[in-house]
């Protein structure tokens, strides 16, 4: 079975790409999540690695602040309304597992301030990539603020990223960031694992 991906998450993609670097996605078109929910996951690696070759991974770790770019689709509209942290990696969880053939995000809340989050592959021979790894990243920041999470920080090897920042942020060559935590001061909403005890957030 070939690999397949989100439409909405590639169309997100290019039209980050369109403003931000135009040349790079010139000769494309932006697919319509509408006219299918699903595309061949060759066009997003492609764009990944013309943008971290252009680039490094801060335009890609930087997606996620442009998520008023995206279509307004059934799965953007039910992952950004309000809601408990450990709602929303529940449901984004949920939606890899229907959208991504072959590559999946493992969130576990740590109390009601963070997800300590691991990119994990179906396939050895398919490993996640560094650039990938950023995307995902990155619109989980964007994510987070949009229900109402205050002061989110991206934390890789324990120094922590403002979004404002994330531009600027081009990774080690020796950094794929397959294990990543996102952070925050507060919330409108309190994360379903009051306990703190690095409950997940989904049953797996």
């Amino acid at each position: 079975m070939a690999s397949f991906t989100h439409t909405g998450l590639v169309s997100l993609l290019i039209g980050v790409l369109e403003h931000q670097m135009p040349d790079l996605v010139v000769d494309l078109v932006r697919p319509d999540p509408f006219d299918r929910a699903t595309l061949d996951d060759d066009l997003k690696r492609r764009l990944i690695q013309r943008a971290v070759h252009e680039q490094g991974t801060g335009l890609l770790l930087d997606v996620g602040q442009h998520l008023g770019l995206a279509d307004e689709t059934p799965t953007l509209a039910i992952l950004r309304q309000p809601q408990q942290a450990a709602t929303l990696a529940d449901k984004w969880m949920r939606m890899e597992r229907y959208y991504h053939h072959a590559h999946r995000t493992r969130i576990v809340c740590e109390g009601s301030a963070a997800w300590n989050c691991t990119r994990e592959s179906e396939s050895a021979k398919a490993p996640t990539t560094v650039g990938e790894n950023c995307l995902i990243a990155g619109v989980l920041v964007g994510l987070a603020g949009l229900i109402g999470l205050q002061e989110v920080c991206l934390e890789v090897d324990g120094k922590t990223h403002k979004p404002e920042t994330l531009r600027q942020l081009n990774l080690p060559s020796n950094q794929a960031l397959s294990h990543f935590r996102i952070c925050w001061s507060s919330s409108r909403y309190r994360c379903a694992t009051a306990s703190g005890c690095g409950h997940h957030c989904s049953i797996q």
